[in-house]
């Protein structure tokens, strides 16, 4: 009996999982035809009869107080090679982390997507790691009647009412879900340093329609190279919604891929995307990407945008998630910003990137930062030469930019 991801809460169902009686548990892992299983209750095996054991990792994340347990499954070769014409399945409760000491290259599709309900009875599955959808609580006894509904799952997820008049939101995660006011958390950080995926969308009313769960959650930790080859995709994209009826159902946010490895070369794709849907349901929020190296990096083709919604306005659209590039820091060269005193400033991009911990000093009063932006209203005139230091596990990188405020 292993532990799955759940909301902390008593009376969530377990799992049981029935294994192989013996592996053979091969140090590397070459493969390139057939089919390779990786189930996240903590084995894996192939169409030719290898098969090997991994390590189930338990623990918890604290989103707004409330604590979201996740489990881990973790599994470790020396090398790894999956040819273009091998088949992967992804399945079980678990995130799926590989561990490889030497090089890696991939040549095929890894997914862990979530998909969306049945019937609107049956919660969208989410993909390993990730939260389940919302779903009806159907009442049997009087069937015309508006069903009571279970909120999307998950510290992202979309919330359904009863009422089918009302709208549900979409599922959220590196992005905000759509219908905004019926959304849950954003959550994660920049390295994704808790394992978990995407969360799932709501649903409302007596629909029945189908409400996407979140996209599921990957790690590969690379002691050598790491190439994703072309055509190749490693996808953990949120389920979608489907409304249908009176009421409405929302999709399921991207879920998280994290990539470290001495060097990065991506000539595929990579995605973390938000569930779509329709009619008044929110459309799930992006999720992250983390793409971590010391090294060279190709950054190549990579999404973390939120689903869509064409029948809502834009103002209730989902938000795109966050794709972290974690190199060793550098600071770019940044221009000189004319101001002016006592007049506001809209946010100006300084060309600063996510995954650093900055530390900014000299500022004039009335400035800061705020999401990598300069904004605020300067209330000192004068020249003012500001330091910029960013730093990550790799080091640390300083630069300098003047800011003239014109006393008007």
């Amino acid at each position: 009996l292993f532990r799955s991801n759940a909301d902390g809460e008593a009376g969530l169902p377990g799992s049981i999982f029935i294994a192989p009686h013996s592996y053979s548990d091969p140090d590397e892992l070459i493969l390139y035809s057939g089919t390779l299983l990786f189930d996240t209750n903590g084995v894996w095996s192939h169409s030719s009869g290898m098969s090997g054991r991994g390590e189930i990792i338990s623990d918890y994340t604290k989103v707004a107080s409330t604590p979201y347990g996740f489990g881990i499954s973790k599994f470790s070769f020396s090398k790894l090679y999956l040819g273009p014409e091998l088949s992967v399945v992804i399945q079980g409760p678990n995130a799926l982390q590989i561990l490889v000491e030497g090089n890696a290259t991939i040549a095929t599709n890894l997914s862990l997507n979530g998909s969306a309900s049945q019937n609107g009875i049956y919660s969208g599955d989410a993909g390993p790691g990730g939260w389940s959808s919302g779903r009806l609580l159907r009442n049997t006894d009087y069937p015309s009647y508006p069903s009571p509904v279970l909120s999307g799952m998950g510290p992202g997820g979309g919330i359904g009412l009863g009422d089918p008049s009302s709208a549900s939101g979409g599922g959220s995660f590196g992005g905000l879900g759509g219908n905004h006011h019926e959304t849950g958390n954003i959550y994660g950080d920049s390295n994704l340093t808790h394992l978990v995926g995407g969360s799932g969308g709501g649903i409302s009313g007596d629909t029945m329609g189908y409400a996407g769960g979140g996209g599921g959650a990957l790690s590969l930790i690379i002691g050598g190279d790491f190439i994703l080859e072309e055509n190749a995709t490693l996808s953990a994209n949120g389920g979608i919604g489907i409304s249908k009826g009176p009421g409405n159902s929302s999709g399921g946010s991207g879920g998280a891929i994290r990539i470290e490895a001495a060097n990065i070369q991506n000539l595929g794709r990579i995605e973390a995307l938000g569930g779509d849907t329709n009619g008044t349901g929110g459309a799930g929020g992006g999720g992250r990407i983390a793409l971590i190296t010391a090294g060279t990096l190709a950054e190549g083709n990579c999404s973390a945008l939120a689903g869509s919604n064409p029948d809502l306005t834009e103002d209730m659209q989902a938000n795109d998630g966050i794709i972290s590039i974690i190199t060793s820091p550098t600071i770019p060269e940044i221009s000189e910003q004319n101001l002016t005193f006592h007049s506001p400033t809209s946010a100006l991009s300084l060309g600063l990137t996510d995954g650093l911990d900055y530390n900014i000093s000299g500022l004039p009063k009335g400035l800061e930062i705020i999401d990598l932006e300069l904004t605020g209203t300067p209330e000192q005139a004068g020249t003012f030469t500001v330091l910029v230091k960013g730093a990550n596990r790799f080091g640390e990188a300083n630069n300098t930019f003047t800011i003239h405020v014109d006393p008007g």
